[in-house]
């Protein structure tokens, strides 16, 4: 059984460990700005680039859709609900407020 004085300690690591992943998410993200290159090409970032086309297309008048075939289920031109909203939301909103950096995002 843990005594209290190691019970103490161990409440102060997990802040910790989130302030640090925080601070180094925030430092990447100013260190590489809007100069981040060929994110097309890296893995696992699909549906980050989908809610950015999104949320550039909601910011320019044209409403939840995709410009182009997408996804083998989703029309050029089509409504869709197929991407989560709330990062979509959330970018649109970094978006209008700041304009498009991915800095901000």
């Amino acid at each position: 059984m843990l005594d209290r004085d190691q019970t103490q300690i161990g409440r102060y690591w997990l802040p910790l460990i989130i302030l640090v992943a925080t601070a180094l998410r925030v430092a990447a993200a100013f260190y590489l700005g809007d100069h981040v290159v060929n994110v097309v090409n890296l893995p696992g970032t699909n549906d980050q680039i989908s809610c950015d086309m999104l949320a550039q297309r909601m910011l320019n008048g044209h409403g939840f859709n995709v410009m182009r075939a997408w996804w083998t289920v989703i029309p050029a031109g089509a409504a869709t609900a197929f991407w989560p909203y709330v990062y979509t939301v959330y970018l649109i909103a970094v978006y209008g407020l700041d304009g498009y950096h991915l800095g901000g995002s």
